[in-house]
C-alpha cells in the first residue's frame, strides 16, 4: 500500500519538525503493538478525542487495545486528536490523520471506536473525523463504521449524527463480538468500502450485542453491557509506556469495577454498577508483570473507592514486596473516609507519598445526606487526626457547590471545616504527638455540581455561571488559611458541560457549529471560547439555560430509551429520598433497593463486599 510509504517520509522529514510535541504521532513505544495490516480480518482504530497525553491515561482505551490485538485475527491501531499546529499542517499537505503503529489512514480500517468519557471531547471527535476524510452525519456514509463508548454514551441523542453505533457499558466481550462480526464479512468489505447498505447490514447484527444502540434500527437491548466476572476478564500485563506522559508515569492497576454507595450525584456509580471485585492473587500477579514490562515504580490502585477494597491492607504489603530492594510508590486516587481506618492509614503510609486524598463533597452533614455520602463531621475529622498520627501531612479534600438543596450555610461550612483540620494539626503539634517538621498542606478542590443523565439527581437544576462564581468568592478565605491553598473549577467549562451532559441532537447541532467556528479542546481551560459557545448556541437558535433548568418529574428526557439498565423510577424515588434528606444502603451491604439490575446480573453476583 503506497499510502503507508509516504505518509511515513513526508510526515517525519517536512511536518513533525514543525509541530509541538512530534513524539505525539511517531508511536513505536516500548509495549505498542505492531501488525500485518493486509494479514487482519478485523481492522480496528481505537480513538480518543483528546491530545496524545491524556488519551495514554486511559485504561478503558488500552483494554481493549490489548484484547484486540491478543487476537490472531484481529488488528487495533491508535489515533489521538491531532493538536492544532498538526491539524492545519495535516490539512494543508492533503495527508489524512493516520495511526501511530503503521502509519495508516484511519479511513483505510473497517471501524473507528471512540472512548469517550467526558463531553467537552466532543468536538475532538469531529476534528478526528475531518482530519481523517470522513464524513460527520452517519446517514450515507459507508465504512469505516464510526462507534462510541465511554461515560458519555449513555446519552447517545447528542452525537446519534454522527455516530453509528454507542456501547453502554463494559467493552470487553463486545468489541470481540464486533470484531468478529466485521471478520465475517472481510471480503464484501473489501469490494464494498463505500456501500452504506453493506455497513447497515453489519449494523443489524452489532444492535444485538447487550447495550448496543445504534440509531438507523429500532432498539433491540434493554440493558448495558455487564462483564460479570472481572477475575476472567483481560487486563493488560504489558502495557504502553508513552515517550512522555503526565498522565501516566505509573502503572494502573484496577482492583474492582462499579459502586453501589449510591452518591446520589455521580454518574459512574450508576452506570457501572453492579460492584464486581478482581481477586487479590490476581492483582498480584498482573502487578508483577506490570513492573518488570514498564520499569515504573509507582503504581496506582485504581477503582471510584479503593479504600473499599476488603483486602487492600495484605494488598498493598504483597505489591511493595514485588519491590524488595527497590522504591516502590502505591497510590490510592481517592479514599472514602468510612473505609479510611487507622490501621489502612498505617500501612499505606510507608508506601505512598504521605499524601491523603478525601471526597468530602459537602460542608454539612445535612447536604452530605442529601447525597447520600454517609459521612459526618465526626468522621472526617477523625480520619485526618488518624492520618496526621501516622505520618501524612498532605491532604487533598474534594468539595462540590451548587449541590441540590444547597444553601449559603452549606458554602460557608466548607471554610469552617477547612479551619477545624487546620486546628487539628496545630493541636497535635502543640502536644508533639506529630513530628515538628512534617510538610503540612491542604489542599481543596472544588468544583460545580453538573447534573447528569442516569442519576438521582437528573432532574436538578444547575448553577449558572455567575452563581458558581459567586460561590467560589464565598470560599475564597480557605486562601486566607494557614498551609491551606484552593482550586476552583472554571465555571464556564461546567456551564458547557452542564448543557451538553443533558443534551440532545440540537446540542449535537450546536457542538459541529462551534467546531466549524474554531472551537478546539474545550477541556483546556486555555482554550475554552465560552463566547464563541455561545454564539454558536444563538446561530442555531438554541437557548443553553433550558438545558440546565430544572426538570418536571414526568418530563421525557432524551436518554430514557438508552439501555442503561437502571430504572428511571429508581431514580425518581432516589431523589424525592434526597429532597426529604434521607439515605439509602449500600446494596452490596444489605438489601437490593430496585435499581433494575436485579434481573440482569445482580442474582448471579455474590452481593457481599
Amino acid at each position: 500500500m503506497s499510502f503507508k510509504v509516504e505518509i511515513s517520509d513526508y510526515l517525519l522529514h517536512d511536518i513533525l519538525p514543525l509541530v509541538e510535541r512530534p513524539a505525539r504521532y511517531i508511536g513505536g513505544e516500548r509495549g505498542s503493538i505492531k501488525k500485518d495490516f493486509a494479514k487482519a480480518n478485523a481492522r480496528i482504530v481505537l480513538a480518543f478525542p483528546d491530545v496524545y497525553e491524556i488519551a495514554s491515561g486511559n485504561l478503558g482505551h488500552e483494554i481493549l487495545y490489548h484484547i484486540l490485538n491478543e487476537h490472531p485475527d484481529f488488528l487495533a491501531e491508535r489515533v489521538y486528536a491531532p493538536w492544532s499546529d498538526m491539524e492545519k499542517s495535516l490539512l494543508d499537505n492533503s495527508i489524512p490523520l493516520f495511526t501511530l503503529e503503521n502509519k495508516i489512514p484511519a479511513r483505510e480500517f473497517d471501524m473507528i471506536g471512540f472512548t469517550v468519557p467526558y463531553e467537552l471531547a466532543y468536538t475532538g471527535v469531529l476534528t478526528i473525523l475531518n482530519a481523517s476524510g470522513i464524513g460527520f452525519e452517519s446517514k450515507g456514509r459507508g465504512f469505516p463504521i464510526i462507534g462510541m463508548g465511554g461515560s458519555c454514551a449513555f446519552n447517545p441523542s447528542v452525537m446519534s449524527k454522527y455516530i453509528d453505533f454507542f456501547n453502554l457499558g463494559d467493552g470487553e466481550e463486545n468489541i470481540v463480538r464486533i470484531g468478529q462480526i466485521i471478520a465475517d464479512a472481510r471480503n464484501e468489505i473489501d469490494k464494498h468500502r463505500d456501500d452504506e447498505n453493506l455497513k447497515l447490514s453489519l449494523l443489524e447484527k452489532i444492535a444485538d450485542l447487550p447495550g448496543v444502540y445504534v440509531p438507523a434500527i429500532k432498539i433491540k437491548s434493554k440493558s448495558k453491557a455487564i462483564v460479570e466476572n472481572l477475575e476472567d476478564a483481560p487486563f493488560p500485563r504489558k502495557a504502553i509506556v508513552p515517550y512522555f506522559g503526565e498522565m501516566k508515569n505509573r502503572i494502573t492497576l484496577e482492583v474492582f469495577r462499579g459502586c453501589t454507595h449510591g452518591c446520589r450525584f455521580c454518574q459512574a456509580g450508576y452506570i457501572y454498577r453492579p460492584y464486581r471485585k478482581r481477586p487479590k492473587n490476581l492483582c498480584i500477579a498482573i502487578a508483577k508483570e506490570s513492573f518488570e514490562h514498564t520499569g515504573h515504580n509507582e503504581i496506582s490502585l485504581s477503582s471510584l473507592n479503593t479504600t473499599d477494597y476488603p483486602e487492600l491492607i495484605e494488598l498493598i504489603e504483597e505489591i511493595a514486596s514485588l519491590r524488595i530492594g527497590r522504591p516502590v510508590t502505591i497510590s490510592i486516587p481517592s479514599s472514602r473516609i468510612a473505609s479510611f481506618s487507622h490501621e489502612m492509614s498505617q500501612s499505606l503510609k510507608r508506601y505512598t507519598t504521605g499524601s491523603v486524598t478525601l471526597a468530602i463533597e459537602a460542608g454539612t452533614e445535612r447536604l452530605r445526606k442529601v447525597i447520600n455520602k454517609h459521612t459526618s463531621d465526626e468522621e472526617i475529622i477523625n480520619t485526618v487526626q488518624s492520618a496526621l498520627l501516622n505520618g501524612f501531612g498532605e491532604f487533598k479534600f474534594y468539595f462540590m457547590t451548587g449541590l441540590p438543596t444547597e444553601n449559603k450555610e452549606d458554602v460557608e461550612a466548607i471554610v469552617e471545616l477547612v479551619h477545624r483540620i487546620r486546628k487539628i494539626y496545630g493541636d497535635l503539634k502543640s502536644r508533639n504527638e506529630i513530628p515538628h517538621n512534617l510538610n503540612f498542606q491542604i489542599k481543596v478542590a472544588a468544583s460545580n455540581f453538573v447534573p447528569k443523565p442516569v442519576t438521582p439527581f437528573q432532574w436538578c437544576a444547575m448553577d449558572d455561571i455567575p452563581s458558581m462564581i459567586e460561590k467560589h468568592g464565598i470560599l475564597k478565605p480557605i486562601r486566607s488559611i494557614k498551609n491551606a491553598k484552593l482550586r476552583t473549577h472554571s465555571a464556564e467549562m461546567s456551564f458547557l458541560e452542564g448543557v451538553i451532559s443533558r443534551g440532545d441532537a440540537r446540542i449535537g447541532n450546536a457542538i459541529e457549529t462551534a467546531w466549524r467556528m474554531g472551537s478546539r479542546f474545550e477541556s483546556w481551560s486555555e482554550r475554552l471560547d465560552i463566547n464563541l459557545w455561545l454564539d454558536a448556541f444563538e446561530k442555531d437558535g438554541i437557548n443553553p439555560n433550558h438545558y440546565i433548568r430544572e426538570r418536571s418529574l414526568d418530563e421525557e428526557f432524551s436518554w430514557d430509551f438508552a439501555p442503561t439498565g437502571i430504572d428511571k423510577k429508581f431514580l425518581r424515588r432516589e431523589y424525592e429520598k434526597a429532597l426529604r434528606g434521607e439515605e439509602t444502603e449500600d446494596c452490596f451491604e444489605g438489601d437490593c433497593i430496585g435499581c433494575g439490575l436485579w434481573k440482569e446480573t445482580c442474582s448471579r453476583i455474590e452481593r457481599r463486599k
